[in-house]
């Protein structure tokens, strides 16, 4: 039976191998599992540290797909920063999207781009493609 990490390696090899995504190496990742309620919206899921090329993932108490779908996420952070790093050096990434225009901009690809590829991934390991 495949384990998280499985699961992960095989995603960040399908990015690399099918959407053309600079790992050579991939970010380090680190799951953590501090305990977290299920019911806050509030808590984190994920973030990519660009400074260090390491993605956290907050997996207490998520579905595995839940938390693949966030390293999605995250690892269109890492292409964006391997193809533009001034673009991430130019603000902190805790800032509030809703005045940070460069922010936003990343953010939205990271969600459709992150969303897209996944599903493509899911939908390959599926046999539907």
């Amino acid at each position: 039976m495949k384990v998280f990490e499985d699961w992960a390696n095989e995603l960040i090899e399908y990015f690399r191998d099918e959407k053309g995504a600079p790992f050579d190496p991939p970010p380090k990742l680190k799951v953590d599992m501090s305990a977290h309620s299920r019911f806050d919206p509030f808590v984190p899921t994920g973030h990519y540290d660009f400074r260090n090329d390491e993605i956290t993932l907050y997996a207490s108490n998520r579905q595995c797909k839940d938390v693949l779908r966030t390293l999605a996420h995250e690892l269109v952070h890492a292409v964006q920063w391997r193809k533009n790093p001034q673009a991430y050096e130019q603000f902190d990434k805790s800032g509030d999207i809703a005045s940070n225009d460069t922010l936003r901009k990343l953010e939205k690809e990271a969600y459709e781009l992150g969303n897209l590829w996944f599903r493509d991934w899911t939908e390959s390991k599926a046999g539907r493609t």
